[in-house]
């Protein structure tokens, strides 16, 4: 199920109306809950990360993979796809460009990943663009680090805790949080300090 909190993000400017459809929402998981013995494997993807107790308290077993190290390639090319599955279209451009416009989204693992809407669009069109920004950046998002007025230097290398980069609730977005989940900023280091796992964000390109 790709996408399921858009029915929130396109009222997310009206929060009565977001929560109206939050609510629809967990009706709708928990009809999946009650029919569990019939679902053998269900993937779920979004812009943003609900919490789940507001979203899915109908759901209790769910596995939250966002942060884990064995699923960071999950949503891009690693350079072995773009290699293996791409190779003819490679021979047409500069490596080193390719990675500079569209590889460093790194999710906790050890390789960096290639968007892969970027790169289709780049095999398709032959020229390097922004693809993925300019049919891509949801509204919600401009019109919230406007009214937040992030200068977009402060998040270069800040460090950010999990539960910072979990925060999203309705009424209740912090712009690390926003730009994290949705993809402009992304993980360039992780350790663990004091017991608590931290993490240094940048932009990915």
């Amino acid at each position: 199920m790709d996408e399921d909190d858009k029915p929130i993000l396109d009222a997310i400017r009206n929060p009565s109306i977001a929560r109206v459809n939050r609510n629809c929402l967990r009706g709708l998981y928990s009809v999946i809950k009650s029919c569990d013995a019939h679902v053998r494997f269900c993937f779920l993807t979004g812009v943003t990360k609900f919490s789940k107790v507001n979203l899915f308290s109908g759901l209790i077993n769910l596995r939250d993979i966002t942060l884990n190290p064995a699923y960071s390639s999950i949503c891009g090319y690693t350079e072995h796809d773009l290699e293996t599955v791409f190779g003819p279209e490679l021979s047409a451009f500069n490596r080193a460009e390719i990675r500079d416009w569209y590889n460093g989204y790194n999710w906790g693992g050890t390789d960096e990943v290639y968007n892969p809407f970027d790169m289709l669009l780049l095999f398709a069109e032959r020229e390097f663009k922004a693809w993925w920004f300019e049919t891509g950046s949801p509204t919600f998002l401009i019109d919230t680090l406007v009214e937040c007025r992030v200068q977009s230097h402060s998040f270069e290398g800040m460090l950010a805790t999990e539960e910072l980069l979990s925060e999203f609730d309705i009424g209740m977005i912090t712009p690390e949080a926003l730009l994290f989940q949705t993809g402009y900023l992304t993980i360039v280091h992780r350790e663990r300090l004091d017991g608590e796992q931290y993490y240094t964000l940048s932009y990915p390109n």
